[in-house]
């Protein structure tokens, strides 16, 4: 791809203005713990798709005057943003702060972005258009919250839940009505990532602010999502790209729903019974790891499933959707589901359970796992039987 000197200078001279790249790259230590987690790294074999390699590569900006800013572009998108480099790195580095911030400088690059930008958009700002999409079809009313209760707390739906799995939304409801707690729903507004990923930093602070507005103009201090990868963007992303993303974490408890119900459960003593006799199995959601919601999965599925963790059938490695990264390479995203399908192997009567509706549409794209595969909201709507 052939760029014309001033605008190479240009992205140039931007990507050295984010001192928190430099400030990285002077910080890795070149252990190669990111290498060891990477689900890409795992497929391609290649140094510049680990966090280690593209640090490398963005350093190199300094004395590189050969700068070819399309390859580390192309580079810097062989990344599922799951967070794993982050958490084994030794040094600390906020790897997926960095990257996202250098695709923003470089967006423009990507031969794709027009189109991906084109089709979020799309995605976000007209649900209707994806009521084909949708797993269930028992229900199209919006709800907007459940009355008498002691407590409030938001629900915040995310795009998946808008599009396509609304009776998760009911599900949700009607769960946190039996722990105590009247919900306001929060949908129809993006946290914004898939934006942002796709480089579009503008329009990811947009949703940022918009979606800010509705959650600060309801009367609650908590706030319980379905979908991890979007409470990640709200507690990690948010208050790296804008000051509305520190008051949103300084006012509001934000929580997953494994944290959240491993929380109610501890704290009102409640009893589940599996009387269906579920054969289940489990898959982690990337970002509910890098939230620390693992032992909260854990004790959620073993309360509510008698799921030991030591049975959750689950190798911890990374389903491959990855949101654009499906779209910009869907061969490895592809065979990153393979390696998972293989740890999984689900048996005749067994059914896989996970906490992120974006992990259940890869999921259910392995063959013979369609209409097996379910978010832990649901499982439990249906296992909740007495409380002590």
């Amino acid at each position: 791809m052939k760029i014309n000197f001033f605008k190479k200078e240009n992205i140039k001279s931007k990507l050295l203005e984010l001192d928190e790249v430099f400030t990285a790259a002077d910080n890795c230590r070149k252990c190669g713990k990111c290498q060891s987690v990477c689900p890409v790294f795992r497929q391609t074999g290649l140094e510049q798709h680990t966090a280690r390699g593209k640090l490398a590569l963005l350093n190199g900006l300094k004395n590189d005057f050969n700068f070819d800013p399309a390859l580390i572009e192309n580079h810097l998108r062989f990344c599922v943003l799951c967070g794993r480099c982050a958490e084994a790195c030794p040094s600390g580095i906020d790897t997926l702060s960095v990257f996202l911030k250098a695709r923003a400088v470089m967006h423009e690059l990507d031969k794709k972005s027009f189109l991906k930008k084109f089709l979020i958009k799309i995605f976000i700002k007209f649900p209707f258009l994806f009521k084909i999409l949708k797993k269930n079809t028992k229900s199209d009313q919006n709800i907007s919250k459940t009355k008498k209760e002691t407590k409030k707390i938001i629900f915040f739906t995310g795009c998946l839940f808008d599009r396509v799995f609304q009776d998760t939304t009911e599900n949700a409801i009607n769960l946190f009505k039996s722990f105590g707690f009247e919900t306001e729903v929060v949908s129809g507004q993006c946290c914004g990532l898939p934006l942002l990923s796709s480089g579009d930093e503008k329009g990811f602070k947009f949703s940022l602010e918009k979606l800010y507005e509705k959650f600060i103009n309801i009367d609650s201090g908590v706030i319980v999502s379905g979908c991890p990868t979007c409470i990640s963007t709200l507690k990690k992303i948010w208050p790296d790209f804008s000051n509305y993303g520190k008051e949103l974490n300084l006012k509001f408890e934000i929580y997953d729903f494994h944290q959240f119900a491993a929380k109610i459960i501890k704290e009102k003593n409640l009893e589940f019974i599996n009387d269906n006799n579920l054969k289940l199995k489990w898959h982690l959601p990337c970002h509910a790891k890098s939230l620390g919601a693992e032992k909260d999965c854990d004790y959620v599925l073993e309360k509510c499933f008698g799921m030991k963790p030591e049975n959750n059938s689950r190798l911890n490695s990374c389903c491959g959707f990855g949101g654009t990264f499906s779209i910009d390479h869907p061969k490895i995203s592809k065979k990153i589901l393979e390696v998972r399908s293989m740890e999984i192997m689900l048996e005749n009567e067994e059914i896989l359970l996970t906490g992120c509706p974006a992990c259940i549409l890869q999921l259910e794209r392995i063959k013979g796992y369609k209409n097996r595969v379910f978010h832990t909201i649901d499982a439990i709507s249906s296992q909740l039987l007495a409380k002590k």
